[in-house]
């Protein structure tokens, strides 16, 4: 797909920064009004004759900031889109950012992170997520820190997630998308043992997924089938060979390979592999999982793809005023000096805006 001015001039390209072969021009800003032209193309070197049907999507932001996600490049805290934040009222700023939450590309999900600044304990977080009309998100909204450890989480039900800040430190918020089928919203969980998957799932409402008959195990999966192998919601740990859900329904359907479960006393554990879309036991050792609990708006169907889109609003009311944490070139507390000092620098414990300090 390439981006042309009026003149014929080309303004920019790509050839795969989205899903697969999918081509992704992301987060180009016009540098002036006129008319603009999209052509998709065959790619360049390609060598074969590629006839066939393709969906082009434009987003179009104006007043707001638009991610920039060629490649997954915002997918970690390392490489998290900025979010502009202006004041919208006594000690608060707010902001807003589109985006959409892409297929996965095998294993590799898409995440979309974006920085909300470094905050100070007492802070309020809000965060909320928007739908155009068509979206297919599910939305999962979170709140990271530096460390990337989530301090706050919620599915976006329509409602914000507000968090009130802790300490002093840098903050992230992210969107990701579980999938929805018939109710129930299915979301991947990142390789850790089966007890502390089935934790973070309870967190969440849910459990690790109990898969219920054959047309649930199918379309689990095809769906999720690229992330390779994961955890299911069985494991025999009360009684041994006695393989229960984690959810307490009644084990009606299994999918078993052949002459499993078959590894004993320390194998207590199931996980579906993606290349049969059969079951095996499996130790206690850290793998991937999927969770699953009641979807909160009840839908039918939903997830990442092309067409999950959103619009994610930020405020931030700072209700704490900042504090100074130290100054350059002055005695320490107690102690005295005789030079003179032509600067200085006082350090706040939260970035101050240049236009409010004298």
């Amino acid at each position: 797909v390439r981006l042309y001015n009026a003149s014929g001039q080309s303004l920019g390209s790509d050839s795969n920064g989205g899903p697969g072969n999918a081509s992704l021009l992301s987060d180009y800003e016009l540098p002036e009004t006129g008319t603009y032209y999209a052509r998709v193309s065959k790619h360049y070197w390609s060598q074969t004759q590629e006839i066939g049907n393709y969906q082009l999507r434009v987003d179009l932001a104006r007043g707001i900031d638009l991610e920039s996600d060629r490649n997954y490049s915002n997918d970690t805290i390392a490489t998290a889109n900025p979010v502009s934040l202006t004041v919208s009222g006594a000690g608060e700023v707010s902001g807003a950012i589109a985006g959409t939450v892409m297929s996965a590309e095998g294993t590799n999900r898409d995440e979309d992170v974006y920085s909300l600044g470094r905050l100070s304990a007492g802070n309020v977080v809000d965060l909320e997520i928007t739908l155009p009309s068509g979206s297919t998100l599910a939305g999962q909204l979170r709140i990271r820190n530096s460390a990337g450890d989530v301090v706050a989480e919620k599915i976006a039900d329509g409602s914000p997630l507000q968090w009130t800040v802790t300490g002093l430190d840098d903050y992230y918020a992210e969107v990701t998308s579980g999938t929805v089928r018939d109710g129930r919203f299915y979301e991947m969980l990142p390789s850790q043992s089966w007890d502390n998957a089935e934790a973070t799932a309870q967190l969440s409402g849910g459990h690790l997924v109990t898969i219920n008959d054959a047309a649930e195990q199918a379309w689990i999966a095809e769906t999720f089938g690229a992330s390779g192998n994961f955890l299911i919601g069985l494991s025999d740990t009360e009684t041994e060979g006695t393989f229960v859900w984690a959810d307490g329904t009644p084990l009606s359907y299994t999918n078993w390979a052949t002459g499993e479960p078959n590894n004993g006393n320390s194998w207590d554990y199931a996980y579906l592999e993606t290349s049969t879309g059969l079951w095996q036991d499996y130790h206690s050792g850290a793998l991937q999982s999927l969770s699953e609990r009641p979807d909160p708006l009840g839908r039918t169907s939903g997830g990442p793809g092309p067409l999950a889109q959103y619009v994610l609003g930020v405020t931030v009311s700072d209700v704490v005023a900042p504090t100074v944490t130290d100054v350059t070139r002055f005695p320490g507390d107690g102690q005295s000096g005789d030079e003179l000092a032509s600067e200085f620098q006082v350090i706040f414990s939260e970035d101050m805006d240049p236009l409010s300090v004298n």
